[in-house]
C-alpha cells in the first residue's frame, strides 16, 4: 500500500497550524512565569517567618541572659 505524498497545500496547512501552536505556547509563557513566581514565594514564605521567629527567640534569649540583643 502506497502512502499519499503531501502536496504544497498540505505543507502550508501544516506550517500554519504549527505557527498557531507556537504562538499559543509563547502567549502562555508570561502566565506560566507568574504562576511559578507565585509558587516560589508561597514555598519560601514559611522560611521567612521561621527566620523572623528565630531572630525573635535569639533576642529574647539574649535579654534573658543579660546581654543586649544583636
Amino acid at each position: 500500500m502506497r502512502l499519499p505524498v503531501p502536496g504544497p497545500r498540505d505543507v502550508m496547512s501544516l506550517l500554519e497550524r504549527g505557527g498557531d501552536q507556537l504562538e499559543a505556547v509563547l502567549g502562555a509563557v508570561p502566565r506560566v512565569l507568574a504562576l511559578l513566581e507565585e509558587e516560589f514565594h508561597l514555598r519560601l514564605s514559611p522560611f521567612r517567618v521561621s527566620r523572623k521567629a528565630f531572630a525573635s527567640v535569639d533576642a529574647i534569649l539574649a535579654l534573658a541572659a543579660g546581654s543586649p540583643p544583636a
